[in-house]
């Protein structure tokens, strides 16, 4: 089906949640509570033959007594139930249907013939089924919390897409916390009709989403998610961590493959998609990606107060086959005139640097146009105010805002402050030079 019936999924403007109570902590109400109470400008129908309301607002007994049309409805209630639930959607003309968790592998023994049935339901009558074991979905600009997942998220140009609901909600804990932005959030679920593939389609039109992050358990169509996969990839970056081998699931491309990681490692290769090796760098990426600007080249330049962490950065430039910017000749003197003794690359301000030398010093490598990008470490020795310079640090990136900018502020409860400067201002921020150095890395490959 590709992107057919998606709009109705992803941009419904009317919602019904099926099972909706009072009672805290059950999936129905939660996810109401989520998409009403974070602004949803949408209309919102709750269902519970047994209660009038719930938290306020009018119940309906069933999804055929709503006297509007619907265009996605949620089915929040255990296995037992979706089968009847999904009928009633069909006799109502929805859609789009979602079903949340949980896991009914685990928890239903005639799983594999629920499974089937409800493809062949699917199938049948065109409508569109996200999941089930979904975590749901969110799409911050439209306020649209379609998930069980209780923060907010901003909005930004970055779409994330997961198939393990627990690593999500982790996932989304961490971009919370970072004030990371995304344009979408999907938990795919089992999968059962819109997978992976749909959603890079659908989102390669989205004027919103810059780019996609991936964390991929599973290739249950190996073609067509090449496909999906190749074509985004030309207009915008794709980026995937790869949990649990390279084994795929299903016909054509990849199935003709052998399992060694290096082969699947050169198919994305030839696809265009930025491989990621660990979810903790996957979270670091996204977090640049949302915040900064990708960088026109691969010359990073070092600019800190330590000696030790830069020469540590400066390896694993190396070993990334990085590359450490040359300041220009004018650089060079403007620099000598600043510190008065000659610069290089890691610059090297020393352990009294001030915020304002942390300024000026950023001011010149970032006008250098043999500068890509600049990484700012900062340890908290002698009696330099990690708040001052974090807003040194942002101040020089504003007169620059072309160029990204990332920093490792090394530390915990003395850089606390300066950490929170950075993440409202937007300035991604490390706690060593090694993660930093890596997300500039993968940065420049998306490119490149």
């Amino acid at each position: 089906m590709s992107i057919s019936g998606l709009e109705a999924l992803f941009s419904p403007r009317r919602v019904a949640i099926f099972d909706v109570t009072d009672e805290e902590g059950t999936r129905g109400a939660e996810i109401f509570k989520h998409l009403v109470w974070q602004g949803f400008r949408g209309a919102v129908y709750p269902i519970n033959p047994r209660q009038e309301s719930v938290f306020g607002i009018e119940t309906y007994p069933d999804l055929l007594s709503i006297p509007r049309p619907v265009d996605l409805a949620v089915i929040t209630a255990d296995p037992p139930s979706w089968l009847a639930q999904l009928e009633e959607c069909r006799k109502k003309g929805v859609p789009a249907v979602m079903i949340l968790g949980p896991d009914y592998k685990e928890r239903t023994k005639e799983a594999a013939k629920l499974s089937f049935e409800i493809k062949s339901f699917v199938e049948r009558t065109g409508i569109r089924l996200l999941g089930p074991n979904t975590l749901g979905f969110i799409r911050p600009a439209w306020r649209l919390n379609l998930s069980l997942f209780p923060g907010r998220i901003p909005s930004g140009n970055l779409a994330f897409l997961s198939d393990s609901a627990t690593l999500a909600a982790a996932v989304l804990d961490w971009i919370e916390s970072k004030n990371v932005g995304l344009s979408f959030f999907v938990s795919l679920g089992e999968k059962l009709d819109v997978d992976l593939a749909d959603l890079i389609d659908f989102l390669a039109l989205d004027p919103n989403t810059r780019a996609i992050v991936v964390y991929l358990e599973e290739i249950k169509s190996g073609r067509k998610f090449m496909s999906a996969a190749r074509a985004f990839a030309r207009l915008k970056p794709l980026m995937v961590v790869k949990a649990g081998g390279w084994t795929p699931k299903g016909e054509g491309l990849l199935e003709e493959l052998a399992l060694e990681a290096r082969v699947y490692k050169a198919a994305f290769k030839r696809a265009g998609i930025v491989q990621v090796k660990e979810v903790s760098e996957l979270f670091y990426v996204a977090e640049s990606l949302s915040k900064q600007p990708r960088p026109k080249g691969p010359r990073l330049a070092i600019v800190t107060n330590a000696g030790g962490p830069a020469k540590i950065a400066k390896d694993v430039l190396r070993e990334l086959r990085g590359e450490l910017a040359s300041f220009s000749e004018e650089t060079r003197q403007e620099l000598f005139e600043l510190l008065k003794r000659p610069a290089q690359n890691p610059l090297d301000l020393l352990s009294d640097a001030s915020p304002g030398l942390y300024r000026e010093a950023l001011r010149l490598v970032l006008k250098d146009v043999q500068v890509d990008g600049v990484l700012v470490i900062f340890s908290p020795v002698l009696h330099a105010s990690p708040e001052d310079v974090a807003w040194a640090v942002v101040r020089a990136q504003k007169e620059f805002p072309k160029k990204p900018v990332l920093a490792s502020f090394m530390g915990e409860g003395r850089v606390k402050n300066a950490q929170l400067v950075l993440a409202r201002e937007r300035i991604p921020y490390f706690m060593t030079p090694v993660e930093a150095v890596k997300s500039f890395f993968y940065m420049y490959r998306y490119d490149h």
